[in-house]
C-alpha cells in the first residue's frame, strides 16, 4: 500500500514539473525579430533544381537571349535581348521581332531544365 501511494505521488510530481516546464518556456522564449506573414520552405530558385515552387514554371527559367535563325553565320546569342519589346510580365510581345541594329529578325530563347 505504501508503494502505491509513493508511485502516485511520484507521477503527480512528474506531471507538475512537466506542466511547469511547458508553461515556463514562454517566458524564456526569444523575441522574433522577423515578423513574416507567411513563408515557404524552398531550397532556392534555380532552373536546375528539382523543386517547382511556382505555378508558372517559366519563373524558374533563365533570362531571355536572342537568336537570328535566318542568319547562317549567327552566333549562339545575337545580344539583342535588351532591344526587344516585352509585356509587363516579362514575356516578349511578339516573335519574331525586328530591331534597328540587325538585318535579321530576332527570336527569343531561354533555358528551362526539369529533372525528374
Amino acid at each position: 500500500m505504501q508503494s502505491t501511494y509513493k508511485n502516485k505521488h511520484t507521477i503527480v510530481l512528474y506531471f507538475l514539473v512537466a506542466i511547469f516546464i511547458f508553461v515556463n518556456t514562454e517566458s524564456f522564449a526569444q523575441q522574433d525579430s522577423c515578423k513574416l506573414e507567411w513563408g515557404i520552405n524552398t531550397g532556392g530558385i534555380f532552373d536546375w533544381g528539382t523543386e517547382l515552387p511556382f505555378v508558372d514554371m517559366m519563373h524558374t527559367a533563365r533570362q531571355w537571349f536572342t537568336k537570328e535563325p535566318d542568319n547562317p553565320d549567327s552566333p549562339w546569342d545575337s545580344q539583342h535581348a535588351s532591344e526587344l519589346s516585352y509585356r509587363e510580365d516579362g514575356y516578349p510581345t511578339h516573335i519574331p521581332q525586328n530591331v534597328g541594329t540587325s538585318d535579321y529578325a530576332q527570336q527569343v530563347a531561354t533555358f528551362w531544365v526539369i529533372k525528374s
